[in-house]
Protein backbone atom coordinates (compact mmCIF):
# COMPACT_ATOMS: atom_id res chain seq x y z
CA UNK A 1 0.00 0.00 0.00
CA UNK A 2 1.09 3.12 -0.88
CA UNK A 3 1.09 5.08 2.53
CA UNK A 4 2.62 2.27 4.38
CA UNK A 5 5.51 2.09 1.94
CA UNK A 6 5.94 5.72 2.20
CA UNK A 7 6.43 6.10 6.27
CA UNK A 8 9.07 2.65 5.37
CA UNK A 9 10.77 5.08 3.10
CA UNK A 10 10.98 8.18 5.88
CA UNK A 11 12.15 5.58 8.41
CA UNK A 12 14.99 4.03 5.83
CA UNK A 13 15.83 7.92 5.05
CA UNK A 14 16.23 8.65 8.87
CA UNK A 15 18.17 5.69 9.49
CA UNK A 16 20.78 6.21 6.54
CA UNK A 17 19.97 2.97 4.61
CA UNK A 18 17.52 4.35 1.93
CA UNK A 19 18.62 3.43 -1.84
CA UNK A 20 19.62 6.74 -4.04
CA UNK A 21 15.94 5.86 -6.24
CA UNK A 22 13.98 5.65 -2.89
CA UNK A 23 15.39 8.66 -1.06
CA UNK A 24 14.52 11.02 -4.80
CA UNK A 25 11.03 9.67 -4.81
CA UNK A 26 10.54 10.21 -1.11
CA UNK A 27 12.19 14.33 -1.51
CA UNK A 28 9.80 14.73 -4.62
CA UNK A 29 6.78 13.69 -2.26
CA UNK A 30 7.67 15.55 0.39
CA UNK A 31 8.43 18.81 -2.22
CA UNK A 32 4.86 18.12 -3.89
CA UNK A 33 2.37 16.71 -1.42
CA UNK A 34 1.55 19.19 1.91
CA UNK A 35 0.38 15.66 3.86
CA UNK A 36 3.51 13.86 2.79
CA UNK A 37 5.14 17.01 4.03
CA UNK A 38 3.62 17.61 7.20
CA UNK A 39 4.40 14.02 8.29
CA UNK A 40 7.88 13.96 7.70
CA UNK A 41 8.33 16.94 9.58
CA UNK A 42 6.11 15.88 12.54
CA UNK A 43 8.56 12.46 12.33
CA UNK A 44 12.02 14.10 12.03
CA UNK A 45 11.04 16.69 14.62
CA UNK A 46 10.56 13.78 16.98
CA UNK A 47 14.67 12.87 16.83
CA UNK A 48 17.50 15.10 18.03
CA UNK A 49 21.06 15.06 16.15
CA UNK A 50 22.11 12.75 18.91
CA UNK A 51 18.78 10.31 18.19
CA UNK A 52 20.15 10.14 14.39
CA UNK A 53 23.51 9.32 15.28
CA UNK A 54 23.10 6.91 18.11
CA UNK A 55 20.89 4.14 16.59
CA UNK A 56 17.36 5.95 18.03
CA UNK A 57 18.31 4.38 21.76
CA UNK A 58 15.07 6.47 22.91
CA UNK A 59 12.62 5.42 19.82
CA UNK A 60 10.39 3.59 22.03
CA UNK A 61 9.18 6.37 24.27
CA UNK A 62 8.26 8.51 21.25
CA UNK A 63 4.40 9.52 20.72
CA UNK A 64 4.38 9.01 17.23
CA UNK A 65 2.22 11.68 14.96
CA UNK A 66 -0.90 10.40 13.09
CA UNK A 67 -0.11 10.48 9.09
CA UNK A 68 -3.06 13.41 7.60
CA UNK A 69 -5.67 12.08 5.98
CA UNK A 70 -5.65 12.01 2.38
CA UNK A 71 -8.93 12.28 0.35
CA UNK A 72 -8.94 10.75 -3.34
CA UNK A 73 -11.49 10.25 -5.43
CA UNK A 74 -10.21 6.88 -6.30
CA UNK A 75 -9.12 5.42 -3.09
CA UNK A 76 -11.67 5.80 0.54
CA UNK A 77 -10.31 7.77 3.50
CA UNK A 78 -7.25 6.63 5.38
CA UNK A 79 -6.20 7.13 9.00
CA UNK A 80 -2.59 6.35 10.12
CA UNK A 81 -0.59 6.48 13.00
CA UNK A 82 2.97 5.30 13.25
CA UNK A 83 5.10 4.20 16.53
CA UNK A 84 8.29 2.90 16.97
CA UNK A 85 8.86 -0.72 17.66
CA UNK A 86 12.73 -0.61 18.50
CA UNK A 87 15.63 0.03 16.95
CA UNK A 88 17.39 -1.97 14.87
CA UNK A 89 20.98 -1.77 13.07
CA UNK A 90 19.29 -1.00 9.61
CA UNK A 91 17.08 1.72 10.73
CA UNK A 92 14.01 1.75 12.89
CA UNK A 93 10.83 -0.92 12.55
CA UNK A 94 7.98 0.27 13.31
CA UNK A 95 3.87 -0.16 12.80
CA UNK A 96 1.06 0.81 11.19
CA UNK A 97 -2.32 1.16 13.20
CA UNK A 98 -6.10 1.47 11.44
CA UNK A 99 -8.35 2.56 13.72
CA UNK A 100 -11.94 0.68 13.22
CA UNK A 101 -13.73 3.88 12.79
CA UNK A 102 -13.49 7.68 12.35
CA UNK A 103 -14.97 7.92 15.68
CA UNK A 104 -11.45 6.66 17.21
CA UNK A 105 -9.22 9.39 15.47
CA UNK A 106 -10.44 11.91 18.77
CA UNK A 107 -9.22 9.07 21.03
CA UNK A 108 -6.20 7.95 19.38
CA UNK A 109 -5.12 11.64 18.97
CA UNK A 110 -1.71 11.80 20.62
CA UNK A 111 -2.37 14.58 22.63
CA UNK A 112 -4.37 15.52 25.85
CA UNK A 113 -7.73 16.82 24.35
CA UNK A 114 -11.32 17.20 25.42
CA UNK A 115 -14.47 17.54 23.99
CA UNK A 116 -16.75 20.00 25.26
CA UNK A 117 -20.47 19.03 25.76
CA UNK A 118 -21.13 21.19 22.57
CA UNK A 119 -18.83 19.26 20.56
CA UNK A 120 -15.98 21.54 20.29
CA UNK A 121 -12.51 19.85 20.61
CA UNK A 122 -9.81 21.73 23.28
CA UNK A 123 -5.73 20.32 22.74
CA UNK A 124 -3.78 20.94 25.78
CA UNK A 125 -1.94 24.06 25.27
CA UNK A 126 -3.77 25.49 22.66
CA UNK A 127 -5.11 28.74 23.57
CA UNK A 128 -9.01 28.97 23.34
CA UNK A 129 -11.58 30.96 24.26
CA UNK A 130 -13.32 29.15 26.93
CA UNK A 131 -14.89 30.89 29.79
CA UNK A 132 -14.05 29.41 32.83
CA UNK A 133 -11.70 27.42 31.78
CA UNK A 134 -7.74 27.52 31.24
CA UNK A 135 -6.16 24.36 29.71
CA UNK A 136 -1.94 24.22 29.55
CA UNK A 137 0.24 21.35 28.90
CA UNK A 138 0.41 20.25 32.03
CA UNK A 139 -3.29 20.35 33.38
CA UNK A 140 -6.37 22.56 33.01
CA UNK A 141 -8.09 24.57 35.93
CA UNK A 142 -11.97 25.00 35.40
CA UNK A 143 -13.78 27.71 37.48
CA UNK A 144 -17.35 27.22 38.99
CA UNK A 145 -19.61 27.77 35.47
CA UNK A 146 -22.64 30.20 35.55
CA UNK A 147 -25.97 28.50 34.76
CA UNK A 148 -24.76 25.23 33.56
CA UNK A 149 -26.45 21.92 33.96
CA UNK A 150 -25.32 19.44 35.83
CA UNK A 151 -26.34 16.79 33.51
CA UNK A 152 -24.12 18.93 30.85
CA UNK A 153 -20.72 16.04 30.58
CA UNK A 154 -17.37 17.46 29.12
CA UNK A 155 -15.00 14.60 28.14
CA UNK A 156 -11.54 14.49 28.89
CA UNK A 157 -8.85 12.03 26.68
CA UNK A 158 -5.62 10.99 27.92
CA UNK A 159 -4.16 9.52 25.52
CA UNK A 160 -0.78 6.74 25.78
CA UNK A 161 2.45 8.33 26.83
CA UNK A 162 0.85 11.34 29.24
CA UNK A 163 -0.88 12.09 32.10
CA UNK A 164 -2.72 15.59 33.14
CA UNK A 165 -4.30 17.17 36.27
CA UNK A 166 -7.53 18.37 36.21
CA UNK A 167 -8.25 21.03 38.95
CA UNK A 168 -12.34 20.93 39.12
CA UNK A 169 -14.41 23.99 40.20
CA UNK A 170 -14.73 22.29 43.69
CA UNK A 171 -10.88 22.53 44.31
CA UNK A 172 -10.54 19.07 43.90
CA UNK A 173 -7.61 18.02 41.74
CA UNK A 174 -7.45 14.74 39.65
CA UNK A 175 -4.28 13.26 37.98
CA UNK A 176 -5.57 11.39 34.79
CA UNK A 177 -3.24 8.47 33.89
CA UNK A 178 -2.32 7.50 30.03
CA UNK A 179 -4.68 6.07 27.95
CA UNK A 180 -7.67 6.55 30.03
CA UNK A 181 -11.12 8.86 30.14
CA UNK A 182 -12.60 11.23 32.62
CA UNK A 183 -16.25 12.22 31.64
CA UNK A 184 -17.18 15.43 34.46
CA UNK A 185 -20.01 17.95 34.63
CA UNK A 186 -19.64 21.61 33.29
CA UNK A 187 -20.93 22.01 36.72
CA UNK A 188 -21.58 19.93 39.89
CA UNK A 189 -24.90 21.54 40.46
CA UNK A 190 -26.64 21.20 43.24
CA UNK A 191 -27.17 17.30 44.20
CA UNK A 192 -23.55 16.35 44.23
CA UNK A 193 -20.63 15.75 42.28
CA UNK A 194 -20.47 12.53 40.31
CA UNK A 195 -17.51 11.85 37.70
CA UNK A 196 -16.74 8.89 35.31
CA UNK A 197 -13.61 7.28 34.65
CA UNK A 198 -12.32 4.80 32.30
CA UNK A 199 -8.36 4.29 32.97
CA UNK A 200 -6.69 5.19 36.03
CA UNK A 201 -6.57 8.14 37.63
CA UNK A 202 -5.72 9.99 41.16
CA UNK A 203 -8.15 11.88 43.12
CA UNK A 204 -7.32 14.45 45.89
CA UNK A 205 -11.17 15.48 46.94
CA UNK A 206 -12.01 18.69 48.54
CA UNK A 207 -14.42 18.09 51.47
CA UNK A 208 -18.07 19.04 51.38
CA UNK A 209 -19.92 17.11 53.39
CA UNK A 210 -23.29 18.79 51.49
CA UNK A 211 -21.84 17.03 48.19
CA UNK A 212 -20.26 14.00 48.39
CA UNK A 213 -18.11 13.23 45.75
CA UNK A 214 -18.64 9.90 43.43
CA UNK A 215 -16.46 8.23 41.34
CA UNK A 216 -18.25 5.73 38.81
CA UNK A 217 -16.19 3.71 37.29
CA UNK A 218 -15.79 -0.26 36.06
CA UNK A 219 -19.17 -1.07 37.14
CA UNK A 220 -18.08 -0.03 40.69
CA UNK A 221 -18.80 3.31 42.28
CA UNK A 222 -17.08 5.24 44.96
CA UNK A 223 -18.77 7.75 47.40
CA UNK A 224 -16.40 9.77 49.81
CA UNK A 225 -16.84 13.25 51.42
CA UNK A 226 -12.90 14.28 51.33
CA UNK A 227 -9.89 12.10 50.80
CA UNK A 228 -7.30 10.54 48.76
CA UNK A 229 -7.37 7.73 46.89
CA UNK A 230 -6.80 5.62 43.45
CA UNK A 231 -9.17 4.34 41.06
CA UNK A 232 -7.63 1.71 38.27
CA UNK A 233 -10.43 0.08 36.36
CA UNK A 234 -8.37 -0.47 32.49
CA UNK A 235 -9.95 -3.74 32.11
CA UNK A 236 -13.87 -3.62 31.43
CA UNK A 237 -16.05 -4.98 34.42
CA UNK A 238 -12.38 -5.21 36.39
CA UNK A 239 -11.64 -2.07 39.51
CA UNK A 240 -9.29 -1.51 42.03
CA UNK A 241 -9.59 1.39 45.04
CA UNK A 242 -7.09 1.78 46.62
CA UNK A 243 -7.46 4.45 49.64
CA UNK A 244 -4.52 6.56 51.11
CA UNK A 245 -5.97 8.84 53.15
CA UNK A 246 -10.08 9.43 54.72
CA UNK A 247 -12.49 6.91 54.06
CA UNK A 248 -14.41 5.64 50.91
CA UNK A 249 -17.17 3.42 50.97
CA UNK A 250 -17.04 1.20 47.10
CA UNK A 251 -20.32 -0.34 46.10
CA UNK A 252 -20.39 -2.69 42.93
CA UNK A 253 -23.60 -5.33 42.43
CA UNK A 254 -24.94 -4.79 45.85
CA UNK A 255 -22.00 -5.27 47.60
CA UNK A 256 -20.27 -2.52 49.93
CA UNK A 257 -17.09 -2.17 51.36
CA UNK A 258 -15.71 1.09 53.67
CA UNK A 259 -12.45 1.56 53.80
CA UNK A 260 -9.62 2.75 55.75
CA UNK A 261 -6.33 3.90 54.90
CA UNK A 262 -3.78 1.68 53.11
CA UNK A 263 -6.22 -1.15 52.04
CA UNK A 264 -7.68 -1.46 49.08
CA UNK A 265 -11.20 -2.76 47.94
CA UNK A 266 -10.95 -5.13 43.79
CA UNK A 267 -13.16 -6.95 42.10
CA UNK A 268 -13.54 -8.89 38.79
CA UNK A 269 -16.30 -9.78 35.90
CA UNK A 270 -17.63 -12.76 37.60
CA UNK A 271 -16.06 -12.16 41.13
CA UNK A 272 -17.18 -10.62 44.04
CA UNK A 273 -15.32 -8.02 45.75
CA UNK A 274 -12.61 -8.28 48.15
CA UNK A 275 -10.48 -6.13 50.71
CA UNK A 276 -6.81 -5.83 51.09
CA UNK A 277 -3.62 -4.08 52.13
CA UNK A 278 -1.68 -2.69 49.13
CA UNK A 279 1.80 -0.74 48.93
CA UNK A 280 1.53 3.13 48.27
CA UNK A 281 4.75 3.03 45.35
CA UNK A 282 2.93 -0.04 43.40
CA UNK A 283 -0.58 1.93 43.62
CA UNK A 284 0.21 5.74 42.51
CA UNK A 285 3.98 5.71 42.25
CA UNK A 286 2.91 6.19 37.93
CA UNK A 287 1.84 9.61 39.50
CA UNK A 288 5.82 10.64 40.27
CA UNK A 289 6.96 9.49 36.89
CA UNK A 290 7.30 5.50 37.45
CA UNK A 291 5.57 2.07 37.70
CA UNK A 292 6.68 -0.08 40.44
CA UNK A 293 6.20 -3.80 40.86
CA UNK A 294 6.93 -5.98 43.91
CA UNK A 295 6.79 -9.75 42.99
CA UNK A 296 3.95 -9.17 40.06
CA UNK A 297 3.44 -11.29 37.53
CA UNK A 298 4.42 -10.62 34.18
CA UNK A 299 0.93 -9.54 32.56
CA UNK A 300 0.55 -6.65 34.92
CA UNK A 301 3.82 -5.79 33.99
CA UNK A 302 3.00 -6.21 30.18
CA UNK A 303 -0.50 -3.92 31.23
CA UNK A 304 1.75 -0.63 32.54
CA UNK A 305 3.83 -1.20 29.12
CA UNK A 306 0.84 -1.51 26.97
CA UNK A 307 -0.97 1.65 29.06
CA UNK A 308 2.02 3.58 29.23
CA UNK A 309 3.26 3.50 25.59
CA UNK A 310 0.62 2.79 23.55
CA UNK A 311 1.57 -0.64 22.15
CA UNK A 312 0.01 -3.97 22.16
CA UNK A 313 1.77 -6.63 24.45
CA UNK A 314 1.30 -10.68 24.51
CA UNK A 315 3.06 -12.69 27.33
CA UNK A 316 4.10 -16.49 26.67
CA UNK A 317 4.90 -17.97 29.81
CA UNK A 318 4.76 -17.00 33.81
CA UNK A 319 7.09 -15.44 35.96
CA UNK A 320 7.01 -12.55 39.14
CA UNK A 321 9.41 -9.96 39.02
CA UNK A 322 10.44 -7.16 41.44
CA UNK A 323 11.41 -4.03 38.87
CA UNK A 324 10.58 -0.36 38.36
CA UNK A 325 9.94 1.08 34.94
CA UNK A 326 10.42 4.56 34.77
CA UNK A 327 8.36 6.75 32.56
CA UNK A 328 11.06 8.74 31.20
CA UNK A 329 13.11 6.34 29.60
CA UNK A 330 12.91 4.47 26.65
CA UNK A 331 10.94 1.37 26.55
CA UNK A 332 14.03 -0.47 25.64
CA UNK A 333 16.29 0.55 28.63
CA UNK A 334 13.59 -1.49 30.91
CA UNK A 335 13.06 -4.33 28.47
CA UNK A 336 16.60 -5.11 28.64
CA UNK A 337 17.06 -4.99 32.57
CA UNK A 338 14.28 -7.69 32.38
CA UNK A 339 16.06 -9.53 29.66
CA UNK A 340 19.39 -8.89 31.64
CA UNK A 341 17.65 -11.59 34.65
CA UNK A 342 18.08 -14.48 32.30
CA UNK A 343 14.41 -15.12 33.01
CA UNK A 344 12.66 -13.28 29.69
CA UNK A 345 13.18 -12.81 26.62
CA UNK A 346 11.73 -10.08 24.34
CA UNK A 347 10.42 -9.34 20.53
CA UNK A 348 8.58 -7.06 18.37
CA UNK A 349 6.68 -8.58 15.70
CA UNK A 350 6.40 -7.61 12.34
CA UNK A 351 2.91 -5.48 13.40
CA UNK A 352 4.43 -3.97 15.93
CA UNK A 353 2.96 -6.28 18.80
CA UNK A 354 5.83 -6.69 22.35
CA UNK A 355 5.95 -10.06 22.49
CA UNK A 356 7.38 -11.12 26.38
CA UNK A 357 8.25 -14.77 26.76
CA UNK A 358 9.20 -16.26 29.68
CA UNK A 359 12.67 -18.65 29.37
CA UNK A 360 12.06 -22.38 29.91
CA UNK A 361 13.72 -23.90 32.61
CA UNK A 362 14.07 -20.07 34.89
Amino acid sequence: MEEEYLMQLMSEKLGGVIAPEDDRLLEDRIATDPSARQAWDAYRARFSDGDLANGFARAAAIDWPALPARRSARRRKLYYSITAAAAVAAGICYFIIRPAAPAAATIASTEVTLVLADGRELKAGTPAAVKGLKMEPAGMEISPAENAPAATMNTLYVPPGKDYRVKMPDGSTIWVNAASTLRFPADFGESGRTVELTGEAFFDVAPDPEKPFVVRSGGGEVTVLGTTFNVKTYKPGEGRVSLLTGAVKVRRNGLELQLTPGREASWTENGGMTEQGFKTLEAVGWKEGAYYFDDAPLPAIADAIGHWYGIKVQVEGEARFSCRLDRQLPLNAFLQQLSATGTLSYSFGENGTLLLKVVPGQ
